[in-house]
């Protein structure tokens, strides 16, 4: 994981207690001009790392926005559990018949200690198709939900380098401003995702 940890950054001052994805390397726009799908490729060759690769990617498909949010999934399990279950499998073949197994037999390992909302969120995943826009502002309404109820429940734990008189004031808000930035950027004629 480390590798894909260093992907990852702190905010400063105001949004410590925001972290920032950076290192697009393998980004590809998504929208046309006209704000349309750019549609699939296709067959592509392999894309990212096989611990977090989505289905999709395994079979060396082209890749969109489900699949980003679905590598996004199996990173918060990661980090919740500690581990994913096919932590110590290396070849790329077998790894995909981990995460297929776990999504049906096995389902309640992959899970197994997590909200259930994780359980949900791979659900809706599984019902995308490639051109389809995820519900970004669902799944960040939810995970609000989560933080507060987490909160709520067990009390606020801060991060070890935050500033303990603004943490619990940021952590709070952290959601409105991503879903601030999502509309920012969102797929329209002349925006980001282009």
């Amino acid at each position: 994981m480390l590798s894909l940890v260093r992907n990852f950054v702190i905010g400063k001052d105001e949004e410590q207690t925001t972290i920032f994805l950076i290192d697009f390397g393998l980004a590809r726009k998504y929208c046309n001009k006209d704000g349309s799908v750019v549609p699939t490729r296709g067959e592509v060759g392999w894309r990212g790392t096989a611990r977090y690769g989505s289905l999709q990617a395994h079979l060396r498909n082209d890749l969109g926005r489900k699949d980003d949010i679905e590598s996004w999934l199996y990173l918060s399990v990661e980090l919740y559990k500690g581990a994913l279950p096919w932590r110590l499998v290396v070849d790329r073949t077998q790894i995909h018949a981990q995460k297929m197994e776990h999504r049906n037999s096995r389902r309640k390992y992959l899970f197994e200690n997590c909200p259930n909302e994780y359980n949900l969120f791979l659900k809706e995943i599984d019902s995308w198709k490639f051109e389809d826009k995820p519900k970004y502002d669902e799944f960040l309404q939810t995970l609000n939900q989560m933080l507060k109820k987490c909160v709520s429940e067990k009390g606020y734990i801060p991060y070890d380098w935050e500033d303990a008189s603004s943490s619990q004031r940021n952590t709070l808000s952290c959601s409105d401003r991503a879903q601030r930035r999502i509309e920012e950027r969102s797929c329209e004629p002349g925006g980001e995702g282009e």
